[in-house]
């Protein structure tokens, strides 16, 4: 009479727990570095779209400001009724430019108009401002007034 072994092939339950627990930590190490990834992504983004704009804005103001000008009361015996300004205040800028644009091809109009920069507050939040840019086509007595205002730059 022969005694057969019988050898059972398998995992034991340690080695099944073991490699579970090992399988988990990796998954959980992968899900961090993911969310971290994911959060880096989203500051980069959000960096990357306020130094657009903030570009933006300063090439605008800059060419405005390069091509500012200001007139005399007569220019060559031609007395003017209104005369472009340079007026600044407390988050103000008005003045004269030749940095206009006819937005229509064929439109009537110079290269000249005025300018404004403002700070305004933003109407969904009180505590943060919006760069405005207003431009008017006509250059008179009240740089201060008229034309079109819009935001230039958010959350300033």
């Amino acid at each position: 009479m022969s005694l057969s072994t019988h050898r059972q092939s398998g995992f034991t339950l340690l080695e099944i727990m073991v490699a579970v627990a090992i399988l988990a930590m990796i998954s959980v190490l992968s899900w961090q570095s993911m969310l971290q990834m994911m959060n880096s992504q989203e500051l980069t983004e959000t960096r990357d779209t306020m130094l657009h704009g903030l570009r933006i804005t300063s090439d605008k103001l800059f060419s405005d400001l390069t091509q500012a000008f200001l007139a005399g009361p007569s220019h060559k015996g031609i007395k003017q009724t209104s005369l472009p300004a340079f007026i600044g205040g407390d988050g103000k800028l008005d003045f004269a430019t030749f940095s206009g644009r006819r937005y229509f091809p064929g439109a009537i109009g110079g290269d000249q108009s005025e300018v404004g920069y403002y700070l305004e507050t933003d109407p969904d939040d009180a505590s943060v401002y919006l760069l405005m840019r207003r431009e008017s086509e006509l250059i008179d007595d009240k740089p201060e007034e008229g034309g079109k205002a819009f935001p230039l730059l958010e959350h300033i």
